[in-house]
């Protein structure tokens, strides 16, 4: 059965309202019962020790215990319920009692106002009500009774067993009532779902068969108008689906090729910016490639107009003059090759390199430059030389920058620049005195 649960929650959730229901009227009840019998009690019990209250206060007053003694047991024994009567003085001392076995001293700590009170006491494995009743407004003491608490809780379990029993009652019947009212809801609720089942599978002729003109009756008409429009709306998407399909063909063809052609732009684009960096970046260096070697030709020139060199220092400034030449030579081989670079098929010419000749040369070049500004040059080396299989010309060019840039940026001190070698290999270094690179550019 489809609504099966939807019956179940139904009747749990009525018989639970029934329950809850005769849950709190039980328990009003049971309260209201229990209040009125103890106010039953106190009334009693009030009754009795009003009659009796001026025969007390005369004893009292006479002090007659005798007499006094006889009166509370003609007032314990006046009720099969009273389990014990004493009375108090003004001053809380017990003048008279009932007791067999002497005074239980607990007593007189507990139901001590001077008015007329109530309490409940546990007493000799029982429970017990004590009441109090002031003899002329407590002046000449307090009368007090004990009332036991067992047929009072007897009348409550036996109302409290028909409480139940009824309550069982009412839940037989709601458990009937619920399950008839849930059928009448989950019927014809099981044909609306069997019918969506239907029409969830493409049978849009198949009607619900409407038994009453309840909201029910009007849902399943409202099913079978809805069922209607459904088909005649699928049918009308049909046809719209084939159109769009056809049209979707003719764009798919059109998108392939938009597509072909944005990816041959794309590509054109890449290659266009690729080399558009290049150039950039080979223009930016070109002027301190340049720069370099000419102030080595310009610097050693001037050196030889002076006619007070050795003919040994006249070779070397030569020969520092040839070596820069054959440098620029080598940048305006570097400037025919622009077309490598911006095809991205820059050539490296490898070969072995010994470290310590490259390092000799460019201290050579550079030192005339140190020196002219006061800067001592210092070129820290090991005593083997290393070698590296690598392109010469772009080493000497880095290291060569590097110098060139700590001569300029260093107005005094020193620059060391050299190698060292760590597991197989170098770390070449150059460190000057002079100002720094800015935080912001060591990246």
């Amino acid at each position: 059965m489809k609504f099966r649960k939807l019956k179940y929650k139904i009747s749990f959730y009525f018989i639970g309202l029934i329950l809850c229901f005769g849950a709190a009227s039980g328990i009003l009840f049971l309260s209201k019962e229990h209040k009125t019998e103890v106010e039953n009690y106190k009334n009693t019990c009030s009754s009795i020790l009003k009659n009796v209250e001026p025969n007390i206060a005369r004893l009292l007053y006479l002090d007659d215990r005798v007499e006094l003694n006889r009166m509370v047991n003609r007032i314990k024994q006046s009720n099969s319920d009273f389990i014990y009567c004493f009375v108090l003085d003004a001053d809380k001392k017990v003048v008279v009692h009932t007791f067999a076995n002497g005074f239980p001293s607990g007593l007189l700590s507990v139901n001590t106002e001077p008015v007329d009170n109530t309490e409940l006491l546990e007493f000799e494995n029982s429970t017990v009500y004590d009441f109090s009743y002031p003899i002329v407004d407590g002046k000449l003491g307090t009368v007090r009774i004990g009332v036991s608490r067992e047929r009072l809780m007897g009348l409550i379990i036996y109302n409290l067993i028909g409480s139940i029993v009824l309550l069982l009652l009412f839940v037989m019947a709601g458990v009937m009532i619920s399950f008839y009212i849930s059928h009448l809801v989950t019927s014809p609720l099981n044909d609306l779902v069997e019918s969506a089942e239907r029409i969830s599978r493409g049978d849009f002729d198949h009607k619900v068969q409407s038994r009453s003109h309840d909201e029910i009756g009007k849902l399943s008409d409202a099913f079978n108008t809805m069922s209607s429009s459904l088909k005649n709306m699928t049918e009308t998407l049909e046809v719209k689906i084939m159109q769009l399909n056809e049209k979707n063909e003719e764009y798919l063809a059109l998108n392939e090729e938009y597509e072909a052609q944005n990816r041959e732009l794309f590509q054109a684009k890449e290659y266009a910016e690729k080399c558009d960096r290049l150039k950039t970046a080979f223009l930016a260096n070109l002027s301190h490639e340049i720069r370099t070697p000419m102030n080595g030709i310009l610097g050693f020139a001037e050196l030889l107009k002076s006619g007070d060199i050795t003919k040994d220092s006249k070779d070397e400034y030569i020969e520092v003059i040839e070596e820069s030449g054959q440098r620029m030579l080598r940048l305006i081989s570097e400037l025919i090759d622009i077309s490598w670079i911006e095809s991205g098929q820059l050539k490296f010419i490898h070969e072995t390199v010994n470290v310590s000749r490259l390092l000799d040369k460019l201290f050579n070049f550079f030192k005339p430059q140190a020196r002219k500004k006061g800067i001592e040059l210092i070129l820290e080396k090991t005593e083997n030389e290393p070698e590296l299989f690598t392109d010469s010309l772009k080493l000497e060019q880095i290291i060569s920058n590097l110098l060139s840039n700590a001569i300029k940026f260093t107005s005094h001190g020193k620059i060391r620049f050299g190698y060292n070698l760590f597991n197989n290999k170098i770390l070449f270094t150059v460190k000057d005195t002079g100002k720094g690179i800015p935080a912001d550019m060591l990246s």
